[in-house]
């Protein structure tokens, strides 16, 4: 029964963990870009955000050589990264499906796939805005005024972040700049390096030269250091 447990405790960890981390990934050679609730990629989950747009647009497995960790984002709560997460997927679409007629129309069906494949500079902008969005979201939220009539309700708000930072290491501080601006609440980092470089560091591990910055565009974060 002892050596039973040991499992059940480490789901249930997992679980409770759900969304507090997003991993990104992306191509090293086409630039497409995925998003991971853990360190390894899994191909059925990575597969599905991939489309097909053309000859060799989507693999039937991914190759750990060709994806590199782009950055690792920790939220403050599990819902906030699952709504951002959400958010990016939907972002993500759009830039797949929406584009100007002259791309169309002056590109070849070759330039056009690898266009819409390219992703990185579109995720890490899509990144800014989603924390954006979800910051304010949280930030609007007016508190409540009635009292938790639960024990339930009582803990919940208890456990509730009185603040809304957001950290995000990268692998390349200088890949912040593809985003515009930044929230001011959005911490940057470094992101370090694990074992194997096709895999992110955990997010819990400390980091040696660690950049923090806050409430500072992208561009005068990188001038800092």
């Amino acid at each position: 029964m002892a050596s039973a447990a040991v499992p059940r405790k480490a789901a249930r960890q997992i679980a409770n963990n759900h969304g507090r981390e997003l991993y990104i990934y992306n191509h090293i050679q086409t630039k497409q870009v995925v998003y991971s609730f853990t360190q390894n990629l899994k191909n059925s989950d990575a597969l599905k955000q991939i489309p097909f747009i053309g000859k060799k647009s989507r693999p039937a497995a991914l190759r750990k050589d060709h994806w590199a960790p782009l950055a690792t984002v920790i939220f403050p709560t599990k819902a906030m990264g699952l709504s951002t997460y959400h958010l990016l997927r939907e972002f993500r679409k759009m830039h797949e499906t929406m584009y100007e007629k002259s791309i169309m129309l002056e590109k070849s069906k070759r330039e056009r796939k690898y266009m819409i494949m390219d992703q990185k500079a579109n995720s890490i902008a899509d990144l800014a805005e989603s924390l954006r969005i979800e910051i304010a979201r949280v930030q609007e939220k007016k508190p409540r005024k009635e009292e938790a009539q639960t024990k339930e309700e009582a803990q919940t708000e208890e456990e509730a972040p009185t603040d809304v930072n957001v950290m995000v290491r990268w692998r390349n501080i200088l890949d912040a700049e593809y985003a515009a601006e930044w929230p001011p609440s959005v911490m940057h980092g470094d992101q370090g390096r694990a074992d194997r470089p096709y895999k992110a560091p955990k997010a819990s591990e400390p980091v040696v030269g660690d950049l923090v910055v806050e409430g500072q565009p992208a561009k005068e974060q990188v001038a800092t250091a």
